[in-house]
């Protein structure tokens, strides 16, 4: 007997993008696992529409659903789809794996407050019901904190059109000027962030000192050549694509699941990571200097020996009284403060890469690979193992 076909499945995912080729990487890894898959990406950035083939007769599609046009084309064609978009379309006609804004923004919101701000303000095209979601979630997090976010509403234009540009830029500055200060600055994705570092630099504000800036959608590339390199939320990328292959593999394989699970009946957030943090965000918006010098020495030599009578002799100041001030500043003790750092390093290279769980718990600091094992374990809730799997929706 022949054996069947492989499924064709159409991925429609914005592919200039960190975010996108992670999804793409996942919907991959589910493909090689429980396929054979017919996989057909098309390289094309976000300005660029959408369109499955011409001709093309498949079985599947995963999309970035982002538009009614885009739906209607989508629907017409008939074949299970799974939307990946963000955009909460009136008309909801397929099920949709996203990422968790309102935990996104919580995070966003936990990584200032840790730092001391007070003051805060929000950069996003505030025109996109999306991104006024986004930005209410943070205002709604930091709300509860007793604290007030002021808003810009970034219009990202293209720097051909010089006038309109400029202008952006203008209005940017004057809001940055305008803020009080030290403020933390959380923007919609890394091109309104990597423009409010620009601003600052022309305004001779200093970041993060004046301005701390974090970014969500953690772009690595994008991140790392701003000057000083751009804090960011990373998110399971891959997770959203594992899962919304999942989705679609059981709609393809029973049509009547299929339609029991179409729209808003089958909906899947996705929470983030964690916040990768860089030189944008690297201050404290508090006047003791003594527990900022603690502070930068923990966050120097977290990774390697260190011990609390170590960093009081740094600073210096007795024991007791840096773990009293440290409190006081920042509502954990130094000893926390270390193991909060630890633990962040092993989700980052959990997350960003294929390192062996001993060569994760070296490069974290932790003394054994079952230290880290129990410790991550206690706090996080799942194996340093089971945590990766899960990551990648295994």
């Amino acid at each position: 007997m022949k054996n069947a076909e492989p499924p064709s499945v159409v991925v429609l995912v914005d592919t200039a993008t960190s975010w996108g080729r992670r999804v793409i990487s996942g919907v991959t890894r589910y493909a090689q696992s429980h396929g054979p898959w017919h996989l057909i990406v098309t390289a094309h950035g976000a300005e660029k529409p959408i369109h499955v083939p011409p001709g093309w007769k498949g079985d599947g599609v995963i999309a970035r659903v982002f538009s009614e046009s885009v739906q209607t084309e989508l629907a017409d064609i008939g074949v299970p789809t799974v939307n990946v978009s963000a955009v909460q379309l009136p008309n909801k006609r397929f099920p949709r794996v996203n990422i968790d804004y309102d935990k996104t923004a919580q995070l966003a919101a936990q990584h200032f407050l840790e730092r001391g701000y007070k003051n805060f303000g929000y950069v996003g095209p505030l025109g996109l019901p999306v991104v006024q979601r986004h930005a209410d979630a943070f205002a709604k997090a930091l709300k509860e904190e007793g604290c007030e976010v002021a808003t810009f509403n970034y219009h990202p234009t293209s720097r051909r059109a010089k006038k309109t540009w400029e202008a952006l830029h203008q209005a940017l500055g004057d809001w940055l000027v305008g803020l009080p200060k030290p403020a933390g600055v959380f923007a919609w994705a890394t091109e309104p962030g990597a423009h409010v570092l620009d601003a600052c630099r022309y305004r001779s504000i200093a970041v993060p000192t004046e301005i701390a800036v974090l970014a969500d959608d953690d772009d690595p590339l994008l991140c790392n050549v701003t000057i000083p390199q751009m804090s960011a939320v990373l998110h399971a990328a891959e997770q959203v694509g594992y899962h919304a292959a999942h989705q679609l593999d059981k709609m393809m394989k029973d049509a009547r699941y299929a339609s029991r699970n179409d729209g808003e009946r089958y909906v899947e957030m996705i929470a983030p990571v964690q916040v990768t943090a860089r030189g944008s965000t690297d201050s404290y918006a508090i006047d003791d200097q003594e527990i900022i010098h603690a502070m930068a020495f923990i966050r120097q030599n977290a990774y390697g020996p260190i011990s609390v009578a170590e960093i009081a002799d740094a600073v210096p100041v007795g024991r007791r009284t840096l773990e009293r001030k440290f409190r006081q500043a920042f509502g954990r003790t130094p000893l926390e403060e270390i193991q909060r750092l630890r633990i962040n390093r092993v989700k980052e290279l959990l997350t960003t890469t294929d390192l062996p769980i001993s060569r994760v718990s070296d490069r974290a600091g932790f003394t054994t690979p079952e230290h880290m094992t129990n410790t991550f374990r206690k706090i996080v809730g799942l194996s340093p193992l089971r945590y990766r799997k899960k990551l990648q929706g295994i």
